[in-house]
This record gives C-alpha cells, structure tokens and sequence, in this order.
C-alpha cells in the first residue's frame, strides 16, 4: 500500500489527521482474484479485508474505487482523488 503521512509529502494531499477529521479514507485498488473481488452475491478479497479492518479500527468510513491502472492510481493519489494505493 502507499499512504502518505507527513504534511510536507507532495504525493498525497491530505495527511492522516485531515482523514480522521473528514472520517472517510477513500482508497484505490485493483479488481483481480485476491484485491478485490465479487463472489456470488458478495464481495470479497484480501485487500478488501485489510482495509476493512484498518477503517474500522480508526473509525472511519471506508471509500474503495477500482481501477486496474497503475497511472491512474497514481495520478488519483496525485491529484488527491484517493489517500491510499492498495
């Protein structure tokens, strides 16, 4: 995963606390067999799970887009679309 935490990072624009105070983490991953995935009639996936558990344990509402770019991940962490590439 990439996740900025330090105020002067120029990737991400918002730093940990900013996501606590706003309450949502909003989080790129990839749409593959083990990120993220939908099964039957519900979605599953390691990388779903692991952020699922992180959210809950900050308390923070968890956003998930998918895209399977790496240049766009990178550009919507760029631009701070996204505060995590998992």
């Amino acid at each position: 995963m990439i996740f900025k935490t330090s105020k002067s990072d120029t990737i991400s624009k918002r730093d940990f606390t900013q996501i606590e105070k706003d309450g949502t983490l909003n989080v790129v991953t990839d749409y593959n067999a083990i990120n993220y995935f939908a099964s039957a009639d519900s979605v599953s996936g390691f990388t779903k799970d692991l952020l699922n558990a992180f959210a809950t344990h900050s308390g923070l509402k968890l956003n998930i887009l998918l895209e399977n770019s790496l240049q766009k991940n990178i550009e919507n962490l760029q631009s701070g679309k996204v505060d995590i590439i998992a």
